[in-house]
Formats: structure tokens, C-alpha cells, sequence
């Protein structure tokens, strides 16, 4: 093959994948990747930086080892194609919510099917992607893909069955982080500070919490009990998060976006 690599579709998270490898050398070169897409301008910006681009899907199936599909399901549907078409060895989905066995059927495809999921933090690097191989890998190729994403982030294999319950956690968990994040600096702007503050204040709370939790060996509740002094003010509104039933709203939120995503893959 020509390529070692080659993406259809170079979105934004395409793009991020993409990014964070050509930033990366020890993992491979620019010209060892080629991309098709429909957006001139991101062809030209990749060409310039010595990357081959095309808007021919076929110089992708049958020129690159491995073929990522970053492309919108409806799109990817639309596909047709001969068996003989695909002269890939892996194909690696980060499509939302389409099964290995719905790609394999699209695209009459027989060769080993990945199915990833990164989320929005995988733009700086800092992301989790959760990541399913259908069948088993030579090492090499599996520890070529992993490396691909541990550039990205975090790598977390599971089974196929628990895509949904992923979706719910990472995949729209940054979402929810960002609605707390924007709840709290307005909160912070109701009790006097002024919005720069407040959200300095915020972002800097939630990431040194975050990381005092990772490098913590106390269990979160007893951490919140650490922070929460029996008669202080702290337990104030811990004591009104409990009384609303907080925990209760943001599992019913995870269980609808879990069910969700467990629907547009079945259709």
C-alpha cells in the first residue's frame, strides 16, 4: 500500500485525529497519509504541509492500509461500493453510532472493523476514546492503532454493547461539564463577583479538584465530607444539592442520552 494511513472526512474531529498525529513524528510521516474531503481549503492547508489529498474516495479504499471513516453516517450510507473496491486492511469508524456489522454490510467490507469513539477533548490532546476491535489484530497493527489514539488522549477498550452507555459519559460528557461550568460562574456573578472572576475562579476550582481527585487515594464521598465541615458552609449546599435530588436529575440526563444514542443506532 502507499499510505499507511487514509481518512475520508476530515471534520472536527477528523481533523483533530489528524492534527495530533502530524504533530507527532515518531508516529508517522505526512506523506505516509492521505485524505479526501470535500472542503477545498482544508485539501489545500494539508497539501501545503505536504500531505496527499483527494476527493476521490477510491484513492483512499484502495491506497491506504488503514482507512478511517470520519464521516457523518448519512453520508457514510449514501456509500456504494463493489467488494473489490476496498483494497484496505482496516477500517477504523469513529461514526456515531453505526455497528461494525452495518459498516461491513455498506460497504462489503470483510477485513477487520474498529469502531472508536473520541470525544471534544481530543482536539487539545487531552481527550478519552473508546475503542472496539471486532475481531482480533495482528500486535503490530494493534499497537499502531492504540498509538494513533493515545495521541489524542486517553484509550478505554470496551465491547460493543457499551457504545451507548459511552456516548453518556464521554462522548456528551463534555457538554455536561461545560452546562455546570456555565451554572456556576453565573451562580458566582449572583453572589457579587464580576464574570471574569468568576470564571477564573471556576475553571481553575474544577480542574485543581479534578486533579486532586485523580491523584487522591480518599473516595469522593469522603472527600466531599473533608470539605464539607459539619456546620460550615460548605455543607449548606451540599445539603440543598441533596434535598433537590441532584444526583438523581444527572442520572435521569445520562440514562436519556444513553437511550438516545441506543436508538439512532438501531435505526
Amino acid at each position: 500500500m502507499k499510505y499507511k494511513l487514509g481518512f475520508i472526512g476530515a471534520g472536527n474531529m477528523g481533523s483533530a485525529i489528524i492534527n495530533n498525529i502530524l504533530q507527532h513524528k515518531s508516529c508517522i510521516n505526512n506523506d505516509d497519509i492521505i485524505i479526501c474531503d470535500i472542503n477545498s481549503e482544508k485539501l489545500s492547508y494539508y497539501s501545503s504541509i505536504g500531505v496527499d489529498t483527494t476527493t476521490n474516495i477510491y484513492d483512499v479504499f484502495n491506497k491506504a492500509r488503514i482507512t478511517f471513516l470520519a464521516i457523518k453516517p448519512q453520508t457514510f450510507f449514501q456509500l456504494k461500493l463493489n467488494k473489490n473496491s476496498i483494497l484496505s486492511q482496516y477500517i477504523i469508524s469513529i461514526m456515531a453510532g453505526v455497528s461494525v456489522s452495518k459498516i461491513k454490510k455498506t460497504i462489503s467490507f470483510d477485513g477487520p472493523v474498529i469502531r472508536a469513539m473520541p470525544n471534544l477533548p481530543c482536539l487539545e490532546g487531552n481527550g478519552t476514546i473508546g475503542i472496539y476491535y471486532s475481531q482480533k489484530i495482528e500486535s503490530n497493527e494493534f499497537n499502531f492503532i492504540n498509538n494513533i489514539f493515545n495521541i489524542c488522549g486517553e484509550v478505554v477498550e470496551i465491547q460493543e454493547k457499551q457504545f451507548d452507555a459511552l456516548t453518556s459519559i464521554s462522548g456528551s460528557g463534555p457538554a455536561y461539564v461545560f452546562y455546570f461550568l456555565k451554572s456556576l460562574i453565573d451562580a458566582g456573578v449572583k453572589v457579587g463577583l464580576s464574570p471574569e472572576i468568576s470564571k477564573k475562579l471556576v475553571f481553575n476550582t474544577v480542574l485543581g479538584s479534578t486533579l486532586f481527585a485523580i491523584n487522591s487515594k480518599d473516595s469522593l464521598d469522603t472527600l466531599i465530607e473533608k470539605v464539607s465541615s459539619k456546620g460550615g458552609t460548605t455543607v449548606e449546599a451540599i445539603n440543598l444539592f441533596n434535598t433537590a435530588k441532584l444526583n438523581e436529575i444527572i442520572d435521569k440526563g445520562v440514562s436519556a442520552c444513553a437511550a438516545k444514542s441506543k436508538l439512532l443506532s438501531e435505526d
